[in-house]
């Protein structure tokens, strides 16, 4: 765990293992430049965790990591005689593909195949790598090195997961104006939002579903012809010579024809992917446009952030801040560097972004890694942090989550990790407003922490809490 910690230090404040084991010697811990505020009682006795594990189930959610249980996750719903139709699924993937391609691949190809065969149902795919090829592609890339192919790899394959989420947020934005509860002005500001998305870019969004079911089919029969490829392979494998020159040789002619053959319909359909995708977008510029999410990014900043959805109405800013979160993950995701003010932003504010979008969306997400544990293990205290944290402050914070982290954090190493200095710096009248969002800050990383030791009980003593 203290390892992955160590990946992401950049996201959160690190604790050193001095104070996990007595935070009344060590109440700061340093890991790289970061620090946390780790104050007095925050440990809990093993037997009071376990109390609480068993009374809350604090923590007793695993990882969902086999494509197959995220599709299974509703049949017991189904089962009681409930509606799922409409039913939106994400299964976020932590893996690298450097060293885990394969996994990423099938989880993809089986997720988007579940997705194609059901009607009630809708799965998307996203992966973010978590592991140390991120930080070191990074550094490698400030230095003009390209030695690691894993981010923009994620990148390509994460279209149709970004454009499912583009489609759930039209599909969204309807209900609203189609809700009779809401005032006139109301529906038809959303309406108007609709209307510049479908019309506004170069491609209706409506095409987006269309282009993404295309997609979904095409990974169903490269499965099928990938597997008949592979029959024909063991196929040729058992020949042996003993069954006489001949039929050796005649076997073998007739299996490599055929093998050559399924070769070019698996090649042939993958291309028919990347044709599909590079339509959707193009992150890496192969295409002649980069296709209709680019589109749409330039949509939702300059026309229905800044124009439709303006003004003061609680109701319309809560959904532009649902639009703010997938425009700025748009933007990050794709590295739109060519459009003013596009967002890029470090690994742990993406994950955490994906979070609060996914809640205000009514998404369910799965996170998942190799093992379930560490990667998992880390994202899902974060994910538990951001519940626990005050969900009025919670979208201001991760929005701004850098500079806010650099001012705390530049405060703290000015105050010299004083916990008396900081707290009087924290109560001193002068801008309280932004004083209360990082004493939120302070809570959540102690939050964090906390849910962590949570995980590394549960996998200590082996508890079934499910």
């Amino acid at each position: 765990m203290v390892f992955f910690i160590l990946q992401l230090k950049y996201f959160i404040a690190g604790i050193t293992e001095d104070s996990l084991v007595n935070p009344e010697v060590k109440k700061y811990g340093e890991l790289g430049n970061k620090f946390a505020y780790v104050p007095k009682g925050i440990m809990l006795s093993q037997q009071e965790r376990y109390a609480r594990l068993r009374s809350k189930k604090n923590g007793a959610q695993t990882a969902i990591d086999d494509e197959h249980q995220m599709y299974k996750a509703v049949s017991p719903l189904k089962a009681g005689g409930i509606t799922v139709r409409g039913y939106k699924i994400i299964s976020h993937q932590l893996n690298s593909p450097e060293v885990e391609g394969s996994m990423i691949k099938n989880q993809h190809m089986n997720l988007a195949i579940h997705d194609h065969k059901t009607e009630d149902v809708e799965i998307a795919h996203i992966n973010t790598p978590c592991n140390r090829f991120y930080h070191t592609t990074k550094s490698l890339e400030k230095k003009g090195l390209h030695f690691f192919s894993g981010e923009e790899k994620s990148r390509t394959q994460n279209v149709e997961g970004m454009a499912r989420h583009l489609v759930w947020l039209v599909e969204d934005l309807k209900r609203l104006y189609e809700d009779e509860s809401l005032t006139e002005e109301q529906r038809y500001k959303f309406s108007l939002a609709v209307g510049k998305l479908e019309m506004g870019s170069s491609h209706k969004i409506y095409e987006l579903k269309s282009q993404v079911k295309k997609i979904n089919k095409t990974h169903q029969e490269l499965q099928k012809k990938q597997a008949d490829l592979n029959g024909k392979k063991n196929e040729r494998k058992k020949l042996k010579i003993s069954m006489g020159l001949m039929n050796y040789f005649v076997g073998k002619m007739q299996l490599n024809a055929e093998i050559n053959m399924l070769e070019q319909v698996v090649k042939s359909a993958k291309n028919d992917n990347e044709i599909l995708r590079i339509a959707i977008c193009d992150p890496e510029e192969k295409g002649q446009n980069n296709g209709i999410l680019v589109d749409i990014y330039d949509v939702l900043k300059n026309t229905i952030e800044s124009s439709v959805l303006a003004g003061d109405d609680p109701v319309i800013l809560e959904q532009k801040k649902t639009i703010m979160l997938f425009r700025k993950l748009l933007g990050n995701h794709f590295r739109f560097d060519s459009l003013p003010g596009s967002e890029l932003m470090e690994r742990g504010q993406e994950l955490m972004m994906f979070q609060l979008l996914n809640q205000r969306m009514g998404v369910i997400s799965g996170v998942n890694c190799k093992s379930g544990l560490d990667r998992t293990g880390f994202v899902f205290a974060m994910m538990m942090g951001l519940i626990q944290c005050s969900q009025e402050r919670a979208l201001d914070i991760v929005a701004n989550w850098d500079q806010y982290t650099a001012d705390i954090n530049s405060k703290m190493k000015e105050l010299e990790y004083d916990t008396a200095r900081l707290d009087q710096w924290l109560d001193e009248p002068v801008n309280p407003e932004l004083k209360e969002i990082y004493r939120t800050i302070l809570d959540f990383r102690l939050n964090v922490f906390d849910n962590l030791l949570n995980v590394r009980f549960i996998r200590q003593v082996g508890l079934n809490l499910a």
